[in-house]
């Protein structure tokens, strides 16, 4: 495997493969996939009743649930 910058990345092993499905499958985990812009992920934040801040737009486009 080769990463965007061109240098060789060791092949993931089923075993690290399968530890990382389980982590994104256990109970309240889980992936995030977000094809929006910034403007409707604050639109989406406001509606949650939190606040609509640059830190928490990032947070959820780039981490996770809201709130967190």
């Amino acid at each position: 495997m080769v990463a965007e910058n061109g240098s060789a990345q060791p092949t993931p092993t089923t075993e690290q493969l399968t530890k990382t499905a389980s982590r994104l499958a256990a109970k309240g985990k889980g992936l995030l996939a977000s094809d929006e812009s910034i403007g409707t992920i604050g639109k989406r934040i406001e509606k949650a009743g939190l606040a609509n801040t640059e830190v928490r737009q990032k947070t959820l486009s780039c981490h996770g649930p809201l709130g967190k």
